[in-house]
């Protein structure tokens, strides 16, 4: 579903998911099944907008022949304009702001669990865009698929060499100048005490990497750390995630940046 006063419903939906597959599948992780001209196994994914039932969600996979089948709901995704004025002066001015609320999770098709379930809020200025609609359809999807890539792959470092970096991923989600935390993955075993599932392996954060350059299929990175992880690395040993920036820093400098000569 979708609530929207300026984009069509249709053609936004058509976007996100193609911005979506494109993301995903450059990633070089995902190899994403085309059904678009399938119109019997359309009909059944159309439908599980209607059936939150993960049994029946992880039959439809299966029919797909797929390993991870991702499901979402895009509550709201509006285009508008709004008015700011100047306290001091009858003076106003338009400016052009992008909305998106989207619900989504993966399901794990074999196991038939929700691998990872998360949301988009996200509020954006567009005045500067000439296609407002495609930008931010693309932003978003960055920001969804950048998501599931780290739940379910994250970027492995693949050779250490001094304090130089190899990661298993380049393409369009890394960028040079990014601070990435470096993790080490241990064999310890966490398990749900009450269903004995297993929930995932100890990560220890042993420092920060740079990225220095990339290309297509890697990229390279500055090691910032206490120790040497070139001393006794091993493969899936070594993965970074992105550094998390704190919203109360973000929101004390845009107080900061706030001009008292204006309101909304």
């Amino acid at each position: 579903t979708i609530e929207s006063s300026s984009a069509d419903p249709e053609k936004t939906l058509r976007m996100l998911n193609q911005s979506l597959t494109n993301y995903l599948v450059q990633t070089r992780k995902f190899t994403v099944l085309d059904r678009d001209f399938d119109s019997e196994i359309q009909q059944e994914l159309n439908n599980l907008s209607e059936n939150s039932n993960i049994e029946d969600q992880a039959k439809i996979g299966q029919k797909l022949f797929s390993d991870y089948i991702l499901v979402g709901r895009l509550e709201v995704f509006d285009i508008k304009e709004v008015e700011k004025k100047y306290l001091t002066s009858e003076k106003k001015y338009k400016s052009r702001v992008g909305l998106i609320d989207f619900n989504y999770r993966v399901i794990d098709v074999p196991t038939k669990q929700i691998k990872y379930a998360s949301k988009l809020r996200l509020e954006m200025n567009l005045k500067k865009q000439k296609q407002p609609l495609s930008f931010f359809t693309e932003v978003s999807a960055q920001k969804i698929g950048l998501e599931i890539l780290y739940a379910i792959y994250p970027i492995l470092i693949e050779k250490i060499i001094g304090d130089t970096a190899y990661l298993g991923q380049g393409g369009l989600q890394i960028k040079i100048g990014d601070i990435y935390d470096v993790y080490e993955m241990t064999d310890e075993v966490i398990t749900d005490s009450r269903t004995g599932e297993k929930l995932g392996k100890i990560e220890i954060k042993v420092g920060q990497a740079e990225i220095i350059d990339k290309n297509s299929k890697f990229s390279i990175a500055k090691l910032i750390t206490e120790k040497d992880l070139s001393k006794n690395f091993k493969k899936v040993k070594y993965f970074v995630k992105p550094v998390k920036t704190s919203k109360k820093k973000n929101n004390k400098k845009k107080k900061k940046k706030k001009n008292l000569d204006q309101e909304w």
